[in-house]
């Protein structure tokens, strides 16, 4: 008897190894599945050509313009006080609202406004089309 109880037991543990194989092989298939399909929908062009996108590509070019680059603290995307709106009749350029905290040439932080007009070109090139600092 106890040499058939010890088949019986190989066998389940022997089951219980496969199922686990099965379910890690299982996780690790479906997250390369995923990483693959993620990396492809994310170079396509509608995926650059977004709101957020321009906010992000403005402050860049608002950063280019000041005298102490290193020191800027822009807001958050969705701070009330960021606006960024699609120019009509068109499917790839924005208006961009915001303001940046950065020094100026004597060293005090100042709040400067700004409105940034962007467009859009291929893949993740962007185009500054105008750019004003209100006083």
């Amino acid at each position: 008897m106890s040499k058939e109880n010890e088949q019986k037991k190989s066998k389940q543990v022997s089951g219980c190894t496969i199922l686990f194989f099965v379910i890690v092989g299982s996780i690790v298939l479906i997250a390369i599945l995923s990483t693959v399909i993620d990396s492809n929908d994310s170079n396509s062009p509608d995926n650059f050509n977004t709101p957020r996108n321009a906010f992000y590509i403005s402050k860049q070019f608002v950063e280019d313009k000041l005298k102490a680059p290193s020191t800027a603290e822009f807001p958050y995307y969705n701070d009330r006080n960021v606006s960024v709106i699609k120019v009509n009749g068109t499917t790839n350029q924005y208006i961009v609202k915001g303001y940046v905290d950065s020094q100026n040439s004597f060293g005090a932080m100042i709040r400067t406004r700004y409105i940034c007009t962007v467009r859009h070109k291929y893949d993740s090139t962007w185009e500054l089309v105008d750019l004003q600092f209100l006083e």
